[in-house]
């Protein structure tokens, strides 16, 4: 029997690997995925990178585009990502995002002063 007879049902999921996903999917990051699996961190690490090998390309990894952000910036950021239990990358995206959809990008830079309307 190979190793798909030795799976693991986890929260509800047919494996590991399948949870380990879905929360990754979710925002959530490797810290937090561990606490909720009760697994190491390096265990989730592992699930993470078999899972890579052969998977199809999310569509935000298809369609999406590559942001950097200077690492003090993330840092600054750790805090309140890790109390919502999730990266800060996905804490920036999210910020992005509401930012976006709520049309507060000029109060956020508070520069329409400085702004021409070409």
């Amino acid at each position: 029997m190979g190793v798909k007879g030795n799976r693991k049902r986890c929260l509800g999921f047919p494996s590991q690997t399948a949870a380990v996903l879905a929360l990754q999917d979710d925002g959530y990051n490797l810290r937090a995925i561990s606490e909720i699996i009760q697994k190491p961190v390096d265990h989730v690490s592992a699930l993470l990178s078999t899972a890579g090998r052969g998977r199809t390309k999310r569509p935000a990894e298809v369609h999406g585009r590559t942001i950097l952000f200077p690492v003090d910036l993330l840092e600054d950021i750790a805090h309140h990502a890790e109390r919502r239990k999730i990266s800060t990358n996905e804490l920036a995206r999210r910020i992005v995002q509401i930012a976006a959809d709520d049309q507060l990008i000029d109060a956020l830079l508070d520069d329409a002063h400085e702004l021409t309307d070409d």
